[in-house]
């Protein structure tokens, strides 16, 4: 399954904008390098690992779920197996957009379609995700979730 995963991310299709420059380029390789781990963390601000850190900390404390009960970089709770799903990237200044395709048999509909958002920032010479955006397509609701938000909200 990783073989195939890592062929995926790969060769993503690009819709509208490739990431032309350089900078875009290597915003792009972070969040790809994101998905190919299947972990947020190894690409991750100083920051935004942190607030994670902290999260998963609460989580083992309580044994339970604290903040975070989905899978980060679907906003899923149970992400999609990589064969059934495509990758499309765009960037603009700073930020990385991310649609996932997922045309899983589990999907309630024939397919699912979501955005998610990468906020991105330069440290160390390297860039780094800051924040995610989350918000489902199509959806009527113009409000939006993003990582730092979830994150930052009190434990109860």
């Amino acid at each position: 399954h990783v073989m195939l995963g890592l062929a995926a991310l790969s060769q993503p299709a690009f819709a509208q904008n490739v990431c032309a420059s350089a900078d875009e380029q290597a915003q792009m390789q972070a969040v790809k390098k994101a998905y190919l781990q299947r972990d947020i963390k190894v690409s991750a601000s100083r920051e935004l690992l942190q607030l994670i850190q902290k999260d998963e900390q609460c989580a083992e404390r309580s044994e339970g779920v604290c903040n975070i009960d989905f899978d980060i970089l679907f906003d899923s709770q149970d992400p999609p197996i990589f064969e059934e799903v495509k990758f499309t990237y765009q960037c603009r200044k700073n930020h990385v957009r991310v649609t996932i395709l997922d045309k899983s048999p589990e999907t309630e509909a024939s397919e699912r379609r979501t955005q998610l958002d990468f906020s991105m920032v330069s440290q160390h010479k390297q860039w780094r995700i800051d924040d995610v955006q989350y918000k489902s397509v199509p959806t009527d609701d113009d409000s939006s979730n993003t990582l730092r938000k979830i994150l930052a909200q009190p434990i109860i």
